[in-house]
């Protein structure tokens, strides 16, 4: 089980999707994942409407999140990226 709070609806190879109804911060993740509570983790990935200052998230914001995720995984067996609002993702960053 990842948590009460999650439910993992894809896994395989080190890559999750994850939904959930409830905001959970990376340190969060970091220690349902990883077992630390690391906020600079660099094997968790985040994207988030705030961050960009933007009201949504485009297609490039999430290309370039995708570049990051491409690279080896540094500290654990699996690497995560988590895309917060994701109602706010751009009919082309969906796809």
């Amino acid at each position: 089980m990842v948590s009460k709070h999650l439910e993992k609806i894809y896994g395989n190879s080190g890559s999750y999707i994850l939904k959930t109804n409830r905001n959970i911060s990376d340190i969060e993740i970091s220690k349902m994942f990883f077992d630390i509570e690391d906020i600079n983790n660099p094997d968790l990935i985040s994207i988030r409407v705030s961050d960009l200052d933007k009201v949504s998230i485009g297609i490039g914001d999430i290309k370039e999140k995708l570049k990051e995720f491409q690279y080896k995984k540094i500290k654990h067996p699996v690497k995560i990226l988590l895309i917060y609002d994701a109602d706010r993702l751009t009919t082309e960053a969906q796809n």
